[in-house]
Order: C-alpha cells, then sequence, then structure tokens
C-alpha cells in the first residue's frame, strides 16, 4: 500500500504523524509487529524519502508518552504547517504551543521508522 504523509527525518528515524481516527498505524503496533523479531523490533517497511526509496522497520511509540510527546514537539517545529491539522496553536515564533501539546497526545498517533544502515 502507499499512503502519502508528511514525514520528518533525523539521522536514521523517520516519523510519521496522524490522526488516530485513520487507523492505517496500528499495523505497527507491538502486537502487530510480535512475530517479526519480538514486539520492539517493529514492522519491515519500505518509503520514499526525498525521492529516495529506503528501508527499516516501523513501530508506533503510542506505549511510551514522554517519547511521544518529545517526537511530536520535534515534528511539528520541524513542520508548523501541519500543527493545524491537530488542533494545535503555534507561538510567536512558529513553534507549536507547549500547552495544546500534551493535550493532543490521546488525538495523534506517531509511527516511528529506524532505517536499516
Amino acid at each position: 500500500y502507499e499512503t502519502p504523509l508528511s514525514y520528518v527525518r533525523s539521522g536514521s528515524t523517520i516519523w510519521l504523524l496522524s490522526s488516530r481516527n485513520t487507523r492505517w498505524w496500528t499495523n505497527f503496533t507491538p502486537a502487530s509487529d510480535a512475530g517479526a523479531g519480538g514486539p520492539d523490533a517493529g514492522a519491515p517497511v519500505e518509503v520514499m524519502a526525498a525521492g529516495a526509496r529506503l528501508r527499516g522497520r516501523a513501530r508506533t511509540i503510542q506505549h511510551d508518552r514522554e517519547r511521544l510527546l518529545a517526537s511530536l514537539r520535534q515534528f511539528l517545529t520541524a513542520l508548523p504547517r501541519d500543527a493545524v491539522i491537530y488542533g494545535i496553536g503555534l507561538d510567536g515564533e512558529r513553534r507549536p504551543r507547549e500547552s495544546e501539546l500534551a493535550k493532543a497526545l490521546d488525538r495523534i498517533a506517531m509511527v516511528e521508522i529506524a532505517l536499516d544502515t
């Protein structure tokens, strides 16, 4: 399947942000990839990023709220245009408002892809 999404890349990690309502991200929950090397190994994926086809292992990070919050902050700081999609306002420096980030955690899903090196 191909699903066009905004993404943020930092080194060998790519993050994908989505609304929980979309449900595509449930393919990468720990229970769904337990047979592929353990519950934290992630599901094998191939992504197209910056014109390059990359392979890695994807998993959600819903279970770790601190990590989810930090990833959401990093994602929306890199792509502030996406904040409005998730009902998060921006401050005067176009950074996501801290007071709104934590409130959004129950509405969003974050998939983290560890790229093969």
